[in-house]
């Protein structure tokens, strides 16, 4: 059975031999590098540098497309001074590119999503809508017949670019 052991209480022979476990880290950045869309978290920009220096691989993942690559990088370089390099952040809007150039994609694209991620498609040689649907909720409260609850239904506008072909 394992059982948990801290770095700092590590001896130094076991801290080299935890180190030259492995070659390759997967680092998150929400909540381990920075705080969520803020400054980061003390200590880890000197935690990414020593990594770096005894050899290691160091690739950021990142779920948040609110921020764009150059934006993630200009962020590391800034707050941590660290120089990273676009092929070391796997960023989410990358991933669905290189999704869809692996599967030969070449039809219109409907996304929703921030303007980065739209940006990082238009960028790659994909097209999206210039529009898309806007859909809108409402609630309708009245009570429909034998039943307690409130009423919902939608009701979809159709403000597509005339290429959507609807």
């Amino acid at each position: 059975m394992n059982t948990i052991k801290y770095l700092k209480e590590l001896s130094d022979q076991e801290r080299e031999k935890f180190f030259d476990s492995f070659d390759l880290v997967f680092c998150d950045c929400d909540g381990v590098i920075w705080y969520p869309l803020r400054d980061f978290i003390p200590g880890s920009a000197e935690a990414l540098a020593h990594l770096e220096s005894r050899g290691k691989q160091v690739t950021f993942v990142t779920n948040n497309s609110i921020s764009s690559m150059k934006e993630h990088i200009e962020k590391f370089a800034q707050q941590g001074n660290l120089k990273i390099k676009e092929h070391q952040i796997v960023h989410p809007a990358q991933t669905i590119c290189d999704h869809l150039k692996s599967i030969n994609f070449e039809g219109l694209i409907y996304c929703l999503a921030t303007p980065p991620f739209r940006q990082v498609l238009k960028d790659a040689g994909f097209q999206l809508t210039e529009e898309g649907f806007l859909i809108e909720w409402h609630w309708h409260h009245q009570k429909p017949q034998g039943s307690s609850r409130s009423h919902l239904w939608r009701r979809v506008r159709r403000s597509c670019h005339h290429r959507c072909g609807l």
